[in-house]
């Protein structure tokens, strides 16, 4: 060996080392030393090299594989003991590759010394990309419920058919992604399609041809039911399915159209909409047993709230639509004076519970003194409701005879001002 030689490490032998011998090889240990400034170790054999495994170190590098620039990998070459340039698309192995260092100085053509960097270490190309491939493929399966080990195997393919691209072999999914930028969309057959101008269209054979339907449209979200019902007396109620009362926003007005199939009445209309239905009556108040349709158009929520009642030691709880809960105070019926805020404007309404109160905002009217029944005479004042004086003193319920104490006033009971109950 002479300095500049590239060395890998013998395999053959233990703790021994050989110029490199082919390209790409992957046990590289480091290049003979030119002018070593520190040296570690002692040889034990008569052909003992120093061997520079960090630092700047002058080592015999080709053109082999194209020009080398400041910068380049350096790998094993194909001529022993020298470098060549790492090019990553002349790569077609499936193994690590050892890497020598980092070129210091530029070699256009032929062979020669430069100086480079040595810091030894692998590149793991296409077999590192091709791994990577496979795991996220693997991830991607796992989500979809697929397992891969198991899976058969099935042929996707595209085609060219007269200008369009025809998906053959199986399902597309796109993984919760958006189809973007398109122009229509047709079902299969040509059952249905939408539009370039976003129209739903069924199509429909009938004996005379095909017939094409419209899906009906509207400037805010609503959608139509409808079925029959029937008067009992002159009278119905109409009501929903559980489903279809969840999907109903009824903070927006119901379209009721009711038509008579039946001629014994003189005419009917909606005399009351309600959250679950509505009400339909006969006029000049018939009392058949009339037969009529019935169509509803209706605003859809945005959302639906699901409901749920949780129950604790304290009391119950009321979780709506998205987890807020809202604990109710089974002594709230006892103390309507403790009112919860909230930033809505509410318009009070004239029924109340028959034990609460309602405080006014006025000073309360006077009323006549109540006694204060003691069972001994006490110097604290006895409150009531009243700022006047008492007019007489309490009696004492003792036998032996006492001094009748001074009339005791009242204490002035506090009103606070309170919203109005709701």
């Amino acid at each position: 060996v002479e300095p500049g030689d590239v060395l890998v490490v013998d395999v053959n032998l233990q703790d021994t080392y050989r110029r490199s011998g082919g390209s790409y090889e992957q046990s590289v240990a480091g290049v003979v030393s030119t002018n070593p400034t520190i040296i570690v170790g002692n040889g034990k054999t008569e052909y003992t090299a120093v061997m520079a495994m960090v630092g700047r170190v002058p080592v015999k590098a080709s053109a082999e594989n194209g020009s080398i620039n400041r910068g380049d990998l350096l790998v094993t070459a194909s001529t022993t003991g020298y470098a060549m340039k790492y090019d990553a698309n002349k790569d077609n192995d499936l193994k690590m590759v050892g890497v020598i260092g980092v070129a210091l100085e530029p070699l256009n053509e032929g062979s020669g010394k430069i100086m480079a960097l040595i810091r030894t270490g692998w590149v793991y190309n296409r077999n590192e990309s091709i791994a990577n491939l496979k795991q996220n493929v693997q991830t991607i399966a796992a989500i979809q419920g697929i397992d891969l080990n198991n899976a058969v195997t099935t042929t996707l393919s595209v085609e060219n058919t007269g200008g369009q691209l025809v998906y053959t072999g199986g399902n597309l999914d796109l993984t919760g992604n958006s189809l973007l930028n398109v122009a229509t969309i047709q079902g299969k057959n040509n059952a249905w399609s939408i539009d370039e101008k976003g129209q739903f269209i069924t199509r429909l054979t009938t004996a005379n041809g095909t017939k094409e339907m419209f899906a009906m449209q509207s400037p805010t979200s609503e959608f139509v039911f409808s079925s029959s019902s029937q008067l009992s007396g002159g009278e119905t109620v109409v009501v929903f399915d559980e489903q279809t009362q969840e999907i109903i926003d009824f903070g927006q007005p119901l379209k009721i159209t009711v038509t008579l199939t039946s001629g014994e009445a003189k005419g009917i209309y909606v005399s009351e909409k309600r959250n679950t239905g509505f009400v339909v009556k006969e006029l000049e108040q018939g009392a058949s047993n009339a037969t009529f349709d019935w169509m509803v158009v209706a605003k859809r929520k945005e959302a639906v709230d699901v409901v749920e009642n949780v129950e604790s030691d304290s009391g119950s709880q009321e979780v709506v639509g998205g987890g807020s809960a809202v604990e109710s105070d089974p002594l709230a019926s006892e103390s309507p004076t403790d009112e919860l805020e909230t930033p809505l404007d509410i318009e009070p309404v004239d029924e109340v519970p028959a034990d609460s109160e309602i405080v006014s905002e006025e000073p309360p009217a006077e009323r006549a003194p109540e006694p204060a029944v003691e069972s001994e005479p006490s110097a604290d004042p006895v409150p009531t409701s009243e700022p006047a004086p008492s007019a007489e003193p309490a009696p004492v319920a003792e036998s032996a005879p006492a001094e009748t104490p001074d009339p005791i006033p009242a204490a002035e009971t506090a009103v606070s001002e309170s919203a109005p109950a709701v």
